[in-house]
């Protein structure tokens, strides 16, 4: 794996949340910004209940939109706009030539500026302000409508809402249809390439979809739990055909995926690694084959799949990473080629030029850090990893340095892998039965979609041809018009179906005469057919339920007993260390007490070998000075 470092790099006053290039002009690009004020957190934070809530309304954030220009290995801000709300998320309008883009806030609003002046001296212009939702409300992400002047939203209610874009009527309420509700926060969305449905993910890591044709396909609105291991952060559909959809997909369990979704049967996930941090944002660098240029709507179901597909990952406190996915043999393989960790938070956004330079690079940046330039970082050491493998398995006394038996440390190990192979059984299981219940739901749903009478077309109104008009006339676009669809045109648009879901008193006088009611017998009889299945499915969920909760009593009470036979085995080692240790230092006094006493003897053989050599040297003296005889 390659290291990317930064060419250059800026601080920002705010910290940016979001980026992404102009794709007019690829050497400007636009950054958001997100604050939470401080001075408000703390007085949240001190009228906070005791629960440790604070309400969203209490938190007041505001934010920036950044203009810089990339000038080869430099980047210069060229304007700072600030914004009475926070940034979450921004993206220009790609299916029509325009220098509009919309943002995301954190008041429920969506706001859409323009680069004015693009091609000279670019700078940003505010447009319009739509007040969809209460201010209380973030719109957490935005996605435009493939083919209409529509935006689907995520809210932090759990909301996935539609908008549409029309800037005529100032002072009616907007238009906006939810379309898909989540249990929690929902993070992000995206259309399918066709703009026939919408794929959403929130934190209650599941998937949802929900169709937004006028109903031919006979597609059903379906939820997946299954998949993911937390939140759903990020979706990308890569591929779409009369088989089904090719998705990418990221969460904050750190995994990126790739999902094949049929049209009918079971979700598979055909590759999957950890990027070492939540994926947040996914962007498509370059795929094989490539898309042709001008790649138009109607086009995405002849395509050939992809081969080979290459992506930038914002990957939060792990910073960014390039991803390629491969398919070799039907299998498909993810490879992370680069890496950058210089930043110094989280990273939630990353974007790069759509072009390659002249010497074949591509420019990416993310916000407050461009990196360009890669790095190859040395394999480790054999030797060295074989002399750490071995280092791993010796244990000895830190005081002392006498080796240790680990023969019980290594029974206790083994005891654990035990444990630990028992906890995946048991997880497995517990996947079974979460899989076994989804197959329920998946049942109770379709019996209902089978029991349901269909409600016939709505016609096409004067009111949704006028917001049409409307939207396609959407003012400061210094663009071309939008492509004419190739569908029936005796058949809605999506985007007047849209628009003729919500009820109207013009519609009611066009509609058809309802079918005659069945037979009270065979609606009796479906009924009691129904709730039996019903009452059987539910009985089956309170067994697995039932299941569940003693398989995490016995894995509680498996994961106490190791905890306790893991603390005996430490407090009976730390025993025989201090027995050890204590018995050392009764030796080493033992040693002491020996030295002093040879040292003792050796002085007293000193003093007594002086002794005997002074005795023996006076009697020698005495016989020589003896006086002659006369």
């Amino acid at each position: 794996m390659s290291s990317i470092r930064s060419l250059t790099s800026f601080k920002l006053d705010l910290p940016p949340s979001c980026i992404e290039f102009f794709p007019l002009n690829p050497q400007y690009a636009v950054i958001g910004t997100y604050n939470l004020e401080k001075s408000e957190e703390k007085e949240a934070a001190g009228s906070a209940p005791h629960d440790g809530k604070v309400s969203a309304k209490n938190q007041q954030r505001n934010g920036s939109l950044i203009l810089v220009k990339v000038d080869g290995d430099n980047v210069n801000i060229i304007q700072t706009l600030a914004t009475p709300s926070a940034i979450l998320d921004i993206h220009f309008l790609t299916h029509v030539t325009s220098s509009n883009f919309g943002v995301a806030t954190s008041t429920g609003a969506f706001a859409i500026y323009e680069l004015q002046s693009w091609q000279r001296n670019p700078s940003i212009s505010h447009i319009k302000t739509i007040q969809y939702f209460p201010e209380d409300v973030l719109i957490t992400a935005f996605s435009w409508h493939p083919e209409s002047f529509m935006v689907g939203m995520t809210l932090s209610n759990g909301q996935v809402c539609l908008g549409v874009i029309d800037t005529e009527s100032e002072d009616d309420a907007p238009t906006k249809l939810e379309v898909a509700s989540h249990d929690l926060e929902a993070w992000t969305l995206a259309f399918l390439p066709d703009g026939s449905g919408l794929l959403s993910g929130g934190d209650d890591s599941t998937l949802r979809f929900a169709e937004l044709s006028d109903g031919s396909g006979g597609s059903i609105p379906w939820m997946d739990g299954k998949i993911h291991g937390a939140g759903v952060t990020a979706i990308l559909p890569v591929h779409l055909d009369s088989q089904g959809i090719l998705v990418v997909t990221g969460s904050y369990d750190d995994h990126i995926r790739l999902v094949h979704i049929p049209i009918s049967g079971r979700r598979q996930v055909l590759a999957e690694s950890n990027l070492g941090g939540g994926v947040w944002r996914l962007k498509l660098l370059d795929r094989n084959p490539k898309l042709p240029a001008h790649h138009g709507v109607e086009k995405w179901r002849s395509e050939p799949p992809p081969e080979a597909i290459l992506l930038l990952v914002s990957c939060m406190h792990a910073g960014t990473r390039i991803v390629r996915l491969t398919k070799s043999a039907g299998d498909w393989k993810i490879e992370v080629l680069a890496k950058f960790e210089e930043h110094e938070s989280m990273n939630y956004g990353s974007d790069s030029q759509p072009e390659l330079n002249g010497q074949g690079q591509r420019t990416p940046l993310a916000p407050g850090v461009m990196a360009a330039a890669l790095e190859v970082s040395p394999p480790a050491s054999p030797q060295l990893a074989k002399h750490v493998a071995n280092d791993a398995h010796t244990r000895s006394c830190p005081s002392c340095g006498h080796n240790l038996n680990t023969s019980e440390l290594d029974e206790a190990r083994r005891k654990i892998e035990e444990l630990e192979a028992q906890m995946e059984r048991l997880k497995e299981k517990a996947t079974a039965a979460v899989d076994r219940c989804a197959d329920y739901e998946d049942q109770i749903r379709s019996l209902k979609a089978s029991q349901r009478i269909p409600s016939p077309m709505r016609s096409q109104t004067s009111q949704s041809d006028s917001n049409f008009n409307a939207a396609s006339s959407f003012p400061s676009i210094d663009a071309d018009p939008p492509r004419p669809s190739t569908a029936n045109s005796t058949k809605a648009s999506r985007f007047s179906f849209i628009t003729s879901r919500f009820p109207s008193p013009g519609n009611t006088g066009s509609m058809p005469p309802p079918p005659p009611p069945k037979d009270d017998h065979v609606l009796l009889h479906e009924l009691e057919r129904e709730r039996a299945l019903r009452a059987k499915a539910e009985a089956r969920v309170q067994t697995v339920d039932t299941e569940i909760e003693e398989l995490s009593v016995q894995l509680f009470s498996q994961a106490n007993e190791m905890v306790a036979e893991e603390r005996r085995a430490r407090a009976k080692l730390e025993e025989r260390i201090e027995t050890l240790e204590r018995r050392d230092r009764e030796k080493m006094g033992r040693l002491d007490r020996l030295e002093k006493a040879v040292s003792r003897v050796e002085r007293v053989k000193a003093l007594l070998g002086e002794k005997l050599v002074t005795e023996t040297e006076v009697p020698a003296t005495d016989t020589l000075s003896l006086p002659p005889r006369s």
